[in-house]
């Protein structure tokens, strides 16, 4: 995106019914009660802003950075994945379950697990609500998750649904 620089400022071509035309230069004479943002690319999508967003692209507009925060945050907007008991890695802590997960990126933040029982008793929500405490870190990579409990395991397969942000 790149401001126009105009050789002559404020100046229009103005075509009468008539067919003439006679070039004017404009003015704002609308006394205004607040001035307002003057219309820029410094207003709009400053370079600073534009490279965050998409770095491989010189001088992106505002539409093409708007549709790629769009799919950087709605890519994936929270996952579910299962964890078995049985897959839990290592003989003593911490253990580790690694996890395939589509369209995962190394970028993604997740947020706390939440326990998604199918009909569940009240002995299975306390014993999930329990094996969820054990996760203490999650780490998003391309395509996976892995989860690490740095002192117990859980022994219960759980399903869980985890937030996260681009």
């Amino acid at each position: 995106m790149t401001d126009r620089k105009p050789t002559y400022p404020h100046r229009v071509q103005v075509t009468k019914e008539d067919g003439s035309q006679e070039i004017v230069t404009w003015e704002y004479a609308d006394n205004p009660l607040v001035e307002g943002t003057p219309l820029s690319k410094a207003n709009l999508l400053d370079d600073a802003t534009g490279n965050l967003i998409l770095p491989e692209v010189e001088d992106p507009t505002v539409n093409q950075a708007l549709a790629a925060l769009g799919k950087k945050t709605n890519a994936l907007g929270s996952v579910t994945v299962s964890l078995p008991a049985s897959g839990w890695q290592g003989g003593e802590a911490p253990y580790t379950q690694t996890v395939a997960v589509e369209k995962m990126t190394e970028e993604w933040i997740p947020g706390p697990p939440l326990a998604v029982p199918e009909k569940p008793d009240n002995d299975e929500l306390i014993s999930l609500r329990e094996a969820c405490g054990y996760i203490g870190r999650i780490e998003s990579g391309e395509g996976t998750l892995t989860f690490t409990c740095p002192e117990e395991k859980p022994q219960v397969d759980m399903t869980l649904k985890i937030p996260g942000v681009m």
